[in-house]
């Protein structure tokens, strides 16, 4: 890592372990305290709910392992690359909505 990066980090006990703080510390990356409850800040869930609803629209069922993997992967690939980029490019209203709500429920 380049030294005075910065990274946020998934709230995971083993992301939080000393060992794993004090590597982060000697490499010189600033650690971002990320909340692992704020939908808000998390646009990979906008993601999924967009996968699952494709993944089982109509109430569609799967008779096998394979056969939902099929369609997972179908799903993912039909996703177009303007609604990735769209919610990307949603952070920094996402961050001044947290920030102007104190932290509170925000309309993501």
């Amino acid at each position: 890592m380049e030294p005075s990066s910065s990274t946020s980090r998934m709230e995971l006990p083993s992301t939080r372990s000393r060992p794993s703080m004090e590597f982060l510390e000697e490499e010189g990356v600033e650690v971002l305290e990320w909340t692992p409850r704020s939908p808000d800040l998390h646009p990979i869930e906008n993601l999924w709910s967009i996968l699952t609803r494709r993944v089982y629209k109509n109430g569609r069922q799967f008779n096998s392992l394979a056969e939902l993997r099929t369609a997972i992967e179908y799903a993912w690939e039909s996703i177009e690359h303007k609604i990735v980029r769209s919610l990307i490019d949603s952070m920094p209203r996402r961050c001044q909505e947290v920030i102007e709500k104190n932290g509170n429920k925000t309309h993501h």
